[in-house]
């Protein structure tokens, strides 16, 4: 990102970044309907392990695999107590190595990711490799308590947790929800905003940015920040194989039908067209696994969403699924 002091918008940004996102386009490679890939290669073929591409972007010189591994879901098993679940540690240590041996090089989590063990056994799984290689991101999800003494806490367990003296990314976890009042609340009054800046002046965090999933004039305003903030980076959802006519929302997710009954994952409750849309929640979690979802040809997996109560597909094959948040 250019460090001139010129205001920028939502379209001049995402012409500047290529849309890049992190991780979001990465697995368009090869997907398509069915179990071969639009290359024609078998999905249980071996995948290619010198097929990654890397990309810097703007002033930032990290060479970033395309493909970035959200660490939103690990594997678990039962716990011997019978209370929940616990990671399965060999489990994820199987996946972050062959990540890794494919081109992988940039891995996501956050405080708050499968039940808050998620840094833990991303951290376990990293420390085994070069950390010069690697390019770790988490985040500050300070989302049931606001305050500065909660969030400092946070943003220091997770250098303990993922054993690590810096981040090379560095997010504002998931903002847009709540408005700018609650971005406010989150990271402005408390000062953490002022912190993290510090820090960033310091070398714990390479790069300052933030993840977004809500409503798109906190965007354009948190964007407008960059004059005075510099934000070195963005996150976004984004759907590159969602039907160009499909309608949508007025937070910009593709909605889902049910019977005569259109839904979007937000809680907007807002109409599209003639069309009203209802967003009360119930529908989150509740669809049913089909046999027809397309395949990915880079990592052979089905492109889906995960919300924080359960699965919803939409029917957008977003990269969301086993990715960033």
């Amino acid at each position: 990102m250019e460090k001139q002091n010129n205001h920028i918008d939502r379209r001049g940004f995402l012409k500047i970044v290529g849309i890049s996102a992190a991780t979001t386009t990465a697995a368009l490679y090869g997907c398509g309907s069915g179990t071969k890939s639009s290359q024609g290669r078998n999905a249980s073929s071996p995948v290619p392990t010198d097929q990654m591409t890397y990309r810097s972007v703007g002033g930032i010189k990290d060479k970033v695999s395309l493909l970035g591994y959200g660490c939103m879901r690990w594997p678990t098993v039962p716990s011997p107590e019978g209370k929940g679940d616990l990671i399965n540690q060999e489990a994820v240590n199987e996946l972050v190595d062959y990540a890794i041996a494919h081109g992988v090089n940039y891995f996501d989590t956050s405080p708050v990711y499968v039940q808050g063990w998620s840094e833990k056994a991303t951290g376990i799984a990293l420390k085994r490799h070069p950390r010069e290689k690697l390019y770790i991101a988490t985040k500050l999800s300070n989302f049931s308590n606001f305050s500065r003494e909660n969030s400092l806490a946070m943003y220091h367990q997770s250098f303990k947790d993922m054993q690590v003296e810096y981040f090379d990314y560095y997010l504002l976890h998931a903002i847009g929800g709540g408005g700018m009042k609650v971005f406010n609340e989150r990271y402005i009054d408390n000062g953490m905003l002022d912190f993290l800046l510090k820090e960033r002046e310091a070398g714990r965090i390479r790069h300052l940015g933030w993840s977004f999933h809500g409503d798109v004039e906190v965007f354009d305003q948190v964007l407008a920040m960059h004059d005075t903030v510099k934000w070195d980076f963005v996150q976004i959802q984004l759907c590159g194989l969602a039907p160009r006519n499909r309608k949508q929302c007025k937070c910009g997710i593709p909605v889902r039908r049910t019977g005569q009954t259109e839904y979007c994952r937000c809680d907007h409750g807002t109409a599209i067209g003639r069309t009203v849309i209802e967003c009360t929640g119930a529908h989150r979690g509740t669809a049913k696994t089909t046999t027809s979802r397309r395949q990915c040809g880079i990592v052979g997996i089905p492109l889906r969403r995960f919300t924080g109560i359960g699965t919803d597909r939409i029917e957008r094959y977003d990269l969301y699924g086993a990715l960033t948040g």
